[in-house]
């Protein structure tokens, strides 16, 4: 699920269902007379809409009720991936005899709607003096034994209402203990609705089941001071305002949805307070507390703590290489550590800022052919401000790459392969308009998608990286950790993407080993492989000495090292 870019806008998104000409027997139900003839096939229309979160009733300690825009602040859109869960019930008669249709259905988005499991059809065709219910839930669970309860469900009741037929789902569910990531908090944002069924207006057959989707944990929502940066830079040609925020350090391990404001989904109790106590650092690096409440019995609601007056401050300064990105996406200046950074610090720094600004007229967001990573930008349109060397080493040693992908030329192979899906070809494209070694977003994915085509070929050195970004997680403002290109590591020894030599200055990689030896990092010392390759050779650079580069054969053993752009 992702965040609607405009906040206070609740979006809905269809499904179109062909019903089969024939029914099966589970739904050999007769039609009434205005639903069409059993081979008519009418289409039955789905709507998912998210409800939002409605403001607490009632403020407490620094809660601040919400504006009525803010009511409507914390909406949602799904997404390509998301996952719903239905339930299909046949109420046959007024007895209240019941029986399931479908269970536990996974509806998934594929980007422009959603789509069942193969074979599996939905109608609205309810029994004489009966009626069809149809609930759903989000997020999916595969396993939803005993989490549902169909005597619950009353015809035309109150007990009808989904979070009755979901209430010992809800009774059970645990939300992330570290909702940091978009993927945890969402993953942990239990919705429930009851789908309404009513006849298409638009003059064409069949009918609409709209599915208002009800949150059913209370959410805490920090307002935090922030100090943002603001600073020109001219790429391309093109000069643009670009900005980028202090780090917070927050450690109530919720998500960062903007500049200052953080969530996090809390268990919900019928008869419990929740207390929150938290820290974080203001703009000075000092550690500040602060506490609040959750009221129990608050489904549905949000809370809003705001901290220390939650203020923005504005401030001019270039981003720099050297400042320290950290884990929340945030950036700390690096004249602000002046001797070494503090553990707890330390323990939230991702890495140091290799790469900032347009160098030998190459940057990875430019426009014209054969300039910038074009899937990065499509990818990550919002990564325009730096790229981050990681702290430590990703590999102290691993070969490039074994069988078929040890001497195929990886261009070569996409440039004639006939077996790419769409999304795939449209992949490839951005790759082949991209320049080969100068950025390591788009040359990383070759490798996936050569990996996905050729099962025979294993990327040691690529999946080092994916091992990385297990064991540290970059934010989602970010790209991820990736391989890096051939630029990419010379401009972390060089300070140069292109013309540089042996006897190019070291400054770059001596500024950036002091900095990551500040947050407790590896320095870079020894070979690192780069992502770029040709035949069966692959280019590697070595920071030691006097430094050395040059290609390898892939069965070679060298570092690996990750970059993220943001």
């Amino acid at each position: 699920m992702k965040l609607n870019n405009h906040p206070f806008r609740t979006a809905a998104l269809l499904l179109l269902v062909m019903l089969a000409a024939a029914c099966t027997k589970e739904d050999d139900f007769t039609a009434s007379p205005d639903e069409g003839t059993a081979n008519a096939a009418p289409l039955l229309t789905i709507t998912v809409t998210d409800g939002a979160y409605a403001s607490a009733e009632t403020p407490d300690n620094d809660n601040i009720p919400g504006t009525r825009a803010v009511e409507r602040g914390y909406g949602t859109e799904f997404t390509k991936g998301d996952c719903i869960g239905l339930y299909v019930v046949e109420m046959k008669d007024a007895s209240g005899s019941r029986v399931f249709l479908h269970e536990n259905l996974c509806l998934t988005h594929d980007g422009t709607g959603w789509t069942l499991p193969a074979g599996t059809e939905l109608t609205y065709q309810p029994p004489t003096g009966g009626e069809i219910i149809y609930l759903a839930y989000y997020p999916y669970q595969n396993d939803m034994a005993g989490k549902v309860n169909i005597d619950a469900l009353n015809p035309n009741g109150q007990g009808a209402e989904a979070r009755y037929f979901f209430s010992r789902l809800i009774e059970r569910w645990q939300p992330a203990a570290d909702q940091s990531t978009y993927e945890a908090y969402t993953a942990s944002d239990l919705m429930v609705a009851r789908g309404e069924v009513a006849k298409r207006t638009d003059g064409t057959d069949g009918s609409v089941l709209s599915f208002t989707m009800k949150h059913q944990m209370p959410l805490a929502v920090f307002r935090l001071p922030t100090t943002k940066y603001t600073y020109s830079e001219t790429i391309d040609g093109k000069p643009t305002e670009k900005s980028y925020r202090l780090y917070s350090g927050l450690d109530a391990k919720a998500w960062l949805a903007d500049d200052n404001t953080y969530r996090r989904i809390i268990k919900w109790y019928m008869a419990t307070n929740i207390g929150i106590e938290a820290s974080y650092y203001n703009s000075s690096l000092e550690r500040r507390n602060f506490s609040g409440t959750i009221k129990a019995n608050s489904p549905g609601k949000y809370f809003l703590f705001t901290v220390d007056e939650g203020k923005e401050t504005v401030k001019k300064r270039s981003l720099k290489e050297g400042d320290f990105y950290m884990r929340d996406g945030g950036i700390i200046p690096q004249e602000m550590i002046s001797t070494n950074m503090p553990a707890e610090v330390q323990a939230d720094c991702l890495g140091v800022v290799s790469w900032v600004g347009e160098n030998e007229g190459i940057h990875w967001t430019q426009t014209g052919w054969k300039k910038g990573d074009r899937l990065l930008m499509r990818d990550h349109p919002g990564c325009v401000h730096g790229i981050v060397v990681a702290l430590h080493d990703a590999s102290a040693g691993a070969v490039w790459a074994t069988g078929s992908g040890a001497n195929e030329n990886l261009y070569n192979w996409a440039n004639s392969f006939q077996g790419f899906n769409a999304e795939e070809q449209a992949d490839w494209l951005a790759i082949y308009e991209s320049p080969v070694g100068n950025h390591g977003y788009g040359e990383s994915h070759l490798v996936k998608l050569y990996g996905t085509h050729r099962p025979d070929a294993t990327f040691p050195a690529y999946n080092t990286i994916g091992d990385y970004a297990t064991r540290h997680p970059a934010p989602g403002s970010s790209s991820g950790w990736y391989f890096p290109s051939r630029s990419e590591l010379t401009m972390m020894c060089y300070g140069l993407a292109d013309n540089y030599d042996t006897g190019s200055s070291k400054e770059r990689r001596d500024l950036l080993n002091g900095l990551i030896r500040k947050a407790g990092g590896n320095v870079l010392g020894g070979s690192y492989w780069s992502i770029w390759q040709a035949g069966n050779y692959s280019w590697y650079f070595d920071f030691g000495g006097n430094t050395n580069y040059g290609v390898d054969p892939r069965s070679e053993t060298h570092k690996v090292r990750a970059v993220l752009a943001f």
